[in-house]
């Protein structure tokens, strides 16, 4: 009988010291968790260099200032006077960007998140409801609690609002940046991709 005490009371104890141990790791992880800043990006975790944005939806898991740090963004796109289309751009609960475009038939704002290693910036395009007409095109960039514009794709890309055409970012890489557009043109539809690469502040074609 003492023998058989001695075996369970030794199973016991034995239990005990894994549960402490159990207790313990959880204890130094919850601790941990709190003791790490919020908002601040995971170590050695990176985000995609594209990501498609919609309009009017919060995000909490993307650096949209380049700071890497998680920030909150969202859209908001609302129309007045039936003619100006606005789309106001928050970051970290502060209005960043308003965008206008004068356009009596309405359309949609398409939003993309382009990070480099060069920079993070902001694709913007509208396109109208009329034939998918797109009226802008911009990429931004934020700076001192702003997005600014830093490269005019529809003016750079000589897409005009008179044509059926319209600009797009088609990937994101490293330092490079591929825009695609396309244009409807009396023979057909017409192709062409544009590679950019940022370095002191400006956009260069390769």
């Amino acid at each position: 009988m003492d023998l058989y005490k001695e075996k369970t009371d030794g199973r016991k104890k034995t239990m005990m010291k894994i549960s402490l141990k159990k207790m313990l790791v959880t204890i130094l992880a919850t601790a941990l968790v709190m003791a790490t800043p919020v908002g601040v990006m995971a170590r050695g975790t990176s985000q995609p260099a594209k990501v498609n944005l919609a309009v009017n939806r919060t995000y909490k898991q993307y650096d949209v200032t380049g700071d890497k740090k998680a920030d909150i963004f969202y859209t908001r796109k609302s129309m007045t006077s039936n003619v100006n289309n606005h789309l106001k751009v928050y970051v970290n609960k502060k209005l960043a960007l308003n965008c206008n475009i004068r356009d009596d038939q309405g359309g949609r704002y398409e939003t993309v998140l382009c990070t480099m290693n060069s920079g993070t910036f902001l694709s913007i395009r509208f396109e109208s409801n009329m034939n998918d007409k797109q009226m802008m095109h911009k990429l931004y960039q934020y700076k001192n609690g702003k997005f600014v514009s830093v490269f005019n794709v529809q003016s750079k890309l000589f897409i005009t609002n008179s044509s059926i055409s319209n600009t797009s970012v088609k990937s994101v890489s490293d330092n490079k940046i591929v825009l695609k557009t396309y244009v409807v043109l009396t023979n057909g539809p017409w192709r062409k991709n544009y590679t950019y690469t940022y370095s002191s502040g400006k956009f260069k074609r390769v």
